[in-house]
């Protein structure tokens, strides 16, 4: 619990959208469900989690802009002597969710080496974030309860528009808190961790995959040949609907004979027009993409 004095002090949303709203890089996900380092089980609560990486380079304005966002929280909180203390938590007294990913290396030796170029921003949130896939300027985003929406196109490399806060707390050691509030998928970008999802070329060895000719550019005619395809039931229903814009035949009937008073009149009976709908299935979304190769030069950090 925070001491009886503390008052904590935030920044309720800040948005991540990168350069012509084409996403800022994403490093480790775990959205689909909590987690919690190995280290700390039973020690931490797991928590849905993202890591965005921030380029020292290509996003320096934008990671200066974080820094003083974090600065003024813990000056607002903790006086401004407390500025100069902030860092990753292992060897200051302040964490910060901005740490340099140099300071990451010289601290975890299994980390990825591309981390030397760039700032990890790390932002968590016990309750799971709003996630949606953008496929296309202008069309509806594909969210999780979507029957095609996939959590395996959310990857580390991919690219993300991202909505977070900021606190400060000072239960357990001064700290400067994330809390993640939404990640939209955005565009894609070269796999970081793993073999992302199963394809052809990573689950097939090439030299295979090129014997069978899969691999050179084989073209649908390649595959499916130069017959005429069959008639498709879209044709058939065009037919229908030719032989339903006929005019319909006028059938005239002669009445039967009753007993009692005599009818003279004759009536007309036109048969009624049936009618037939069609709908065209869509198509399911396909993410619009920006690809973006990953990093992974060696860079001393300054």
């Amino acid at each position: 619990m925070p001491k009886s004095n503390f008052e904590s002090k935030r920044i309720p949303k800040i948005t991540l959208t990168g350069e012509d709203m084409g996403g800022v890089l994403i490093g480790f996900t775990h959205l689909k469900e909590a987690w919690v380092s190995p280290a700390f089980e039973g020690k931490a609560e797991p928590k849905y989690q993202v890591q965005v990486l921030l380029h020292k380079d290509e996003d320096a304005d934008l990671i200066e802009k974080l820094q003083d966002q974090i600065e003024q929280l813990v000056e607002d909180t903790w006086g401004a002597k407390s500025v100069k203390k902030i860092g990753d938590g292992t060897k200051t007294e302040i964490y910060s969710p901005l740490v340099d990913g140099a300071d990451i290396l010289e601290n975890n030796e299994e980390a990825p080496d591309y981390l030397e170029d760039y700032y990890a921003l790390s932002l968590k949130n016990k309750t799971q974030p709003a996630v949606a896939i953008s496929v296309g300027k202008g069309k509806p985003i594909v969210t999780v309860d979507h029957r095609d929406f996939d959590w395996d196109d959310i990857y580390p490399g991919c690219f993300c528009n991202i909505s977070f806060g900021l606190y400060t707390w000072d239960a357990g050691g001064a700290k400067v808190c994330s809390s993640l509030r939404g990640v939209i998928k955005v565009g894609d970008g070269e796999q970081l961790i793993g073999e992302g999802k199963p394809t052809l070329t990573n689950s097939f060895d090439e030299d295979l995959l090129a014997e069978m000719g899969i691999l050179g550019g084989a073209t649908e005619e390649d595959i499916l040949g130069d017959e005429e395809p069959e008639e498709t039931q879209d044709e058939d229903l065009d037919n229908l609907d030719e032989e339903l814009d006929e005019e319909p035949e006028v059938v005239e009937e002669t009445p039967k004979a009753k007993r009692g008073r005599p009818r003279s009149s004759t009536r007309n009976r036109t048969a009624k027009k049936p009618t037939a709908t069609g709908e065209d299935e869509s198509t399911s979304p396909r993410t619009t993409s920006r690809k973006r190769a990953g990093r992974t030069r060696t860079r001393t950090a300054k």
